[in-house]
């Protein structure tokens, strides 16, 4: 970061230097005018590419960088204008993982697919990273949805074994079709041992 807000400084520094030379003639001012078209085009550039990452439910670690260099160049103010505003973008960031805690919440709640599950709550867990800049939303979402998730696998468990004594062959075989196709090598085991 310290060569971007080194970086930024300069840019800063030559954006001020522009702006003050605006006037002195005709001749200066029109290409003052196209070098702040160029600078205003880049910028919204960056803007959209920056706020394109955001809206996305994965690249944390996009994310973060992004949020991070909007951190260190905020105290330049030329710069800052041009660019998205870094609480606009932090609002957005914790939105959207909101919203992907709430998925998660749904699927658990409506499917035993743990093998889905389980990389769901992975890459939710990954969002973490963006704790700093979204009021930790990912971490305070995650330990309850983790709960949620052992307390449905246990309720399936008991289910499954209230099937198997009740010998409902055709409830066994809905439930351990997902056990069967997983790649989760503690859910094959427990398909083994059924």
């Amino acid at each position: 970061m310290e060569k971007i807000d080194s970086k930024s400084e300069e840019i800063e520094c030559i954006l001020r230097k522009m702006k003050a030379l605006n006037g002195i003639d005709s001749f200066s001012d029109s290409k003052l005018r196209s070098l702040f078209s160029l600078v205003d085009e880049a910028s919204e550039e960056i803007s959209a590419s920056m706020r394109s990452i955001v809206e996305v439910k994965e690249a944390y670690e996009e994310k973060l960088h992004f949020l991070k260099i909007l951190r260190t160049i905020n105290k330049y103010s030329t710069i800052k204008k041009r660019l998205p505003d870094i609480k606009e973008l932090q609002a957005c960031v914790r939105s959207v993982v909101a919203s992907h805690a709430k998925d998660i919440e749904d699927i658990v709640s409506q499917t035993s697919e743990w093998d889905l599950i389980d990389s769901l709550l992975s890459q939710l867990e990954e969002a973490r990273v963006l704790d700093e800049f979204t009021q930790n939303e990912a971490s305070s979402r995650l330990s309850p949805l983790l709960k949620l998730r052992r307390q449905k696998q246990e309720e399936v468990d008991k289910h499954l074994d209230e099937l198997i004594i009740s010998e409902d062959f055709r409830g066994i075989g809905e439930f351990l079709i997902p056990y069967a196709e997983s790649k989760d090598q503690i859910t094959v085991s427990k398909f083994n041992k059924w």
